[in-house]
C-alpha cells in the first residue's frame, strides 16, 4: 500500500489535515513564508505508526530516550505552508523515535524538517509538564520578530512584552522569553529552547521567529497570535510615544510617569 493511501483517511489523515490547515492559516497571515516554519505533533503513547513502504533510519545528534517509541507528525522540509492544502500526503511525514530514542524512522523521503531537534527536545518538555500529546509550531510573525532585534537585553523584552496588554498575563499565564541568537538546526538551540519552555508557552528566537508548545494545536496557535498581538502593541506604541523609560504600560493599560 503507497504512503499516499495510507494517510488518505483514518486518523492519520485527519492529523495531517488539522496540520494542513494551521500552516495555510499563518502562511495567509503572513507568517510563514516560502518554505519558512515548521509543525509538529508527538501523538498519545501506543498511536501506531504508518509504516511507508520504503523507510529509513536515521541517528539523532542528541538522544532523546524519553520519546522512544512515540509517532510524531513532522513537516517536511521544505514544505511550503502556503500549499499543505494540497500537498499534505507528501509533505507531513509520520515518524517513529526507536533504538532508545537514539534514532528516528520515517519515510525515505521526504525528510522531516531541519529543526527537528528543537521539537523533540520541546516535545520532551511537555511530557515532563504532563501532556500526554502535544503540538509545537514554528512561525516567522513579523512585529515579533522585528521586536527581537530591539537593543534590549532578553529579559527586558520580555518583560516590555507582557506589560502591552492586560489579557497577554492572563491568557498566556506562562509568558514568552526571547532567546538569544543560536545556530538554527542545532541541538544547543533545542536544549536552550527546550529549558525555557518549561516556563512559559513560546520563545521567540531573537532575529528569527518564534517557537509554541502547547496541548494541541489550537493552543500553540493561540501562542503566537498572543505573542504577535503583544509585539504589533509594543511597536505602535513606540512609535507613537518614544521609547522613554518615563512612560510606560501599567498592569491596568493606563500610562504612567
Amino acid at each position: 500500500m503507497s504512503r499516499s493511501l495510507e494517510l488518505g483517511g483514518g486518523p492519520c489523515g485527519g492529523i495531517a489535515l488539522g496540520m494542513a490547515d494551521l500552516a495555510t492559516g499563518l502562511a495567509s497571515r503572513g507568517w510563514a513564508e516560502a518554505t519558512g516554519g515548521n509543525i509538529s505533533l508527538c501523538l498519545p503513547a501506543g498511536t501506531p505508526w504508518p509504516r511507508p513502504a520504503a523507510a529509513r533510519t536515521d541517528a539523532l545528534p542528541e538522544p532523546v530516550p524519553e520519546l522512544d517509541g512515540r509517532c510524531l507528525a513532522v513537516t517536511a522540509t521544505g514544505s511550503r505552508f502556503r500549499d499543505l492544502g494540497s500537498t499534505w500526503r507528501r509533505d507531513i511525514v509520520f515518524i517513529r523515535l526507536c533504538d532508545g530514542g537514539r534514532c528516528w524512522e520515517g519515510p525515505e523521503a521526504p525528510l522531516p524538517t531541519s529543526e527537528l531537534v528543537s521539537h523533540l527536545m520541546a516535545h520532551r518538555t511537555a511530557l515532563g509538564l504532563g501532556m500526554p500529546s502535544s503540538a509545537l509550531v514554528h512561525a516567522h510573525p513579523a512585529c515579533v520578530t522585528a521586536l527581537s532585534q530591539a537593543p534590549l537585553s532578553s529579559g527586558d523584552l520580555d518583560e516590555l512584552v507582557l506589560s502591552a496588554h492586560p489579557e497577554v498575563r492572563l491568557l498566556m499565564r506562562g509568558g514568552m522569553r526571547f532567546l538569544d541568537y543560536l545556530p538554527p538546526g542545532s541541538a544547543e538551540l533545542g536544549r536552550a529552547t527546550a529549558e525555557m519552555l518549561e516556563h512559559a508557552d513560546c520563545v521567540v528566537w531573537r532575529g528569527h521567529g518564534v517557537v509554541s508548545l502547547g496541548a494541541d494545536l489550537e493552543r500553540a496557535r493561540d501562542w503566537i497570535e498572543i505573542a504577535e498581538k503583544a509585539a504589533s502593541i509594543v511597536l505602535l506604541r513606540t512609535g507613537a510615544f518614544g521609547t522613554g523609560s518615563q512612560w510606560r504600560i501599567t498592569a491596568g493599560g493606563g500610562s504612567e510617569e
